[in-house]
């Protein structure tokens, strides 16, 4: 049976909603995301770290939470240092740019993320052209790079 990465999820019989709406808040979720609060409810819980002082403001993603949260994983993962992207795409986007070294062509699976849903943020924010290959598979052979 073919199936279709995007696909995946809204299989029938897979009872995602189900599922999600009957996990405990530790669980992870693959139909959503965070704690399924509603509004009033995440702004009660902020107002209610804040007062009991849990809560410190940061200034684009520097000091606060983010930086706590940061430190964290550090030390977990026994690294100097760990950074948080606020999205996986941002995370991958920074990746390549980073592998990349300064190249401005990049190879791709055909199939992959960066390429087939993130518009042009490779090309229009590192100036990097991802060239496709190996569509259908899962890798690629010399002879496609040349």
């Amino acid at each position: 049976m073919s199936l279709h990465r995007r696909s995946f999820l809204s299989l029938p019989g897979l009872g995602l909603p189900a599922l999600a709406a009957a996990s405990p808040p530790s669980a992870v979720q693959f139909a959503s995301d965070g704690l399924r609060l509603s509004p009033l409810e995440v702004s009660r819980l902020l107002a209610s770290l804040a007062e009991q002082g849990k809560i410190a403001p940061d200034s684009y993603a520097q000091k606060g939470a983010v930086e706590e949260l940061e430190q964290r994983f550090a030390a977990d993962l026994g690294k100097e240092r760990a950074v948080f992207f606020p999205t996986g795409t941002l995370a991958n986007h920074v990746a390549v740019r980073l592998l990349a070294r300064g190249r401005p062509k990049v190879l791709v699976q055909r199939e992959c993320h960066l390429y087939n849903d993130c518009g042009d943020c490779a090309q229009t924010l590192s100036g990097l052209n991802l060239v496709p290959l190996a569509g259908g598979k899962a890798t690629f052979r010399l002879a496609e790079v040349e």
